[in-house]
């Protein structure tokens, strides 16, 4: 367990103003006023990585798969595929109430070598506090993406503290149609789906809470993907697919 503090670069944040992850780009908001409060990182378990696969729609287990021939009848690995590269990362408020504490874990990502069909590709990340927290908010993300390139801002649920209703605490960028959903869930975890990953380029995603002064608080963050292949059935060139799921769990906590 690592008991030191992280040497890294405060992380600015300006309420309702903007939010610099991990040295990314800010994504402004518009007459705002520049109220700053600024965020330390205290733990860095990066990176990681994975690959995705995922068959064409409306395809389950065992059904017949569109793409097959040759004389092999079927890759190992349907044609729609991608990797991504993560990291999570923990932060503190360095801007402190007498009684509570403001932490939050981030998880950043990006996609690379991505092949196939841009609708395809599928994860979620669940980020789930383990330990007492006094409240809670989640990044919240926009449904409706339009076409073309673009970065969207993702705001923050509920005012905690210093850190106010609105505020711009994320972005993600995609390419086309993409979607990125938020769903709570109990025991104070939120839940990002994000579809089409062949479309995505990069994205973060939150959980934010408060903590009495001197708690630390610890998280379980959950990464799950697409990792479909295909088998070939003996005397027939038709391949059919294999739906499977992988994931990854990550603890991290407040040192």
């Amino acid at each position: 367990m690592i008991k030191r503090r992280l040497a890294s670069p405060l992380l600015l944040l300006a309420a309702s103003t903007m939010l610099v992850v991990g040295g990314g780009a800010a994504v402004p908001a518009a007459a705002d006023p520049p109220v700053t409060q600024q965020a330390v990182l205290i733990k860095d378990k990066s990176p990681y990585t994975f690959s995705y696969y995922e068959h064409i729609d409306h395809i389950g287990q065992g059904d017949e798969v569109c793409y097959y021939g040759g004389a092999s009848a079927c890759a190992k690995y349907p044609p729609n595929r991608g990797k991504v590269r993560y990291s999570v990362k923990m932060y503190r408020l360095k801007e402190r109430e007498k009684r509570y504490d403001y932490y939050f874990v981030d998880v950043t990502s990006n996609t690379y070598s991505r092949k196939g069909d841009g609708d395809k590709g599928r994860m979620s990340i669940t980020i789930d506090p383990t330990s007492k927290v006094n409240m809670t908010s989640n990044v919240y993300s926009k449904k409706t993406i339009k076409d073309d390139c673009h970065t969207y801002p993702l705001d923050l649920g509920v005012s905690m503290g210093p850190v106010g209703v609105g505020t711009t605490v994320a972005s993600f960028s995609t390419c086309d149609k993409a979607q990125l959903h938020t769903t709570r869930l109990g025991s104070n975890a939120v839940r990002y789906d994000i579809y089409s990953l062949n479309r995505f380029r990069t994205w973060s995603v939150q959980k934010w809470v408060r903590v009495r002064s001197g708690a630390k608080p610890s998280f379980k963050v959950t990464v799950a993907w697409r990792a479909d292949n295909c088998t070939v059935l003996r005397k027939s060139y038709k391949a059919y697919a294999n739906v499977k799921t992988k994931s990854k769990v990550i603890s991290i906590s407040a040192p």
